[in-house]
């Protein structure tokens, strides 16, 4: 009498996959690196310094879109004529 092969010999292993848990809220929000929290911090004072040199005014019924990109230029030209000047 000959062996017959396995039927399941010739299937591929199987591997358990690992349940993937979902991670805690404060760790999704909040989690991030400390490189993360450099660049977050180094864009927050980025945007505030376009915002200050803007010279945006918090209220919203004085806030203008126009206004704010005609700050922003009247000041990058400010700024580029006193480095003229004084380099």
């Amino acid at each position: 009498m000959q062996n017959s092969p396995d039927p399941a010999a010739n299937l591929p292993l199987q591997t358990e996959q690992p349940i993937k848990r979902r991670r805690h809220i404060l760790l999704r929000l909040f989690g991030i690196s400390l490189w993360g929290w450099i660049k977050l911090f180094c864009l927050c004072v980025l945007v505030g310094f376009f915002v200050i040199i803007s010279q945006a005014e918090p209220e919203p019924q004085k806030m203008d879109l126009f206004r704010l990109v005609a700050g922003f230029a009247r000041s990058a030209l400010s700024m580029g004529r006193w480095a003229l000047t004084h380099f």
